[in-house]
Parts: structure tokens; C-alpha cells; sequence
């Protein structure tokens, strides 16, 4: 969450971003789910089980002049800090190592099911 409009958008796209809240501060909107398959293979190489995960999508700016979806955890691996968002935690400093660590673990993609392979 960011403290105004401004910065929020400065990490996300001109008019996606919301006051959440009575508190007034600002969020991006949500864009979209990504939902993702992992198999894992069985000793003879065959997909034994698969895994679901789901991340939320969000709208930025692309190099071109327009947007493009993206998550919160590829936002991270390409070195964005969200040194502008409000921190729940007074001891730790958005931007900071361990702010980045603490946002990666949050936004991992989150598995939603698991589905058993018949062979």
C-alpha cells in the first residue's frame, strides 16, 4: 500500500491504483490471476503429479509507451524495491534487503491444488 496516488502509480500505471480503506491509502488494482502448471516426474521420468499455482497479475508500464501484465514477484527479480509503500512492520525500511526478501516470500506463487497423474 502507498500513502497517495502518485506513488502508487509510479510503480504500477497511471490510473490503476485505488484508495483501499478508511486509513486512505493507495493500492494497485488487481489485473488478473496467473495460473501456472508444475509436474513432477516419478522415477521413470513420468509426470506423476501436478501442481497448480496462482500469482496476481498487475498492469505497468512497458519500454514502448503502453503497459503490459505483470507479478509482484517478477517486479522484485527485476530489481524494483517499493521504496514509496507502507510498511506494517516499523523495524524493517521499504526498499531495504530485507524488505525485498519479506515481499519475495509473500508473493511466491501460491499452489492451489494438486492433481494426481493416471498412467
Amino acid at each position: 500500500m502507498y500513502r497517495d496516488e502518485q506513488e502508487c502509480e509510479g510503480d504500477f500505471y497511471p490510473d490503476e491504483c485505488f484508495a483501499a480503506g478508511a486509513r486512505g491509502l493507495w493500492t494497485p488494482w488487481l489485473s488478473g490471476f496467473s495460473l501456472t502448471r508444475r509436474a513432477s516426474l516419478d522415477p521413470d521420468s513420468r509426470p506423476s503429479t501436478t501442481l497448480y499455482f496462482s500469482e496476481p497479475l498487475y498492469r505497468e508500464r512497458d519500454d514502448q509507451g503502453g503497459s503490459h501484465l505483470t507479478t509482484l514477484l517478477e517486479k522484485l527479480r527485476a530489481g524494483q524495491h517499493f521504496e514509496h509503500t507502507v510498511s506494517r512492520h516499523s523495524e524493517i525500511k521499504p526498499g531495504s534487503a530485507l524488505s525485498d526478501l519479506r515481499l519475495k516470500r509473500a508473493f511466491e506463487p501460491q499452489r492451489v491444488f494438486e492433481s494426481a497423474v493416471a498412467w
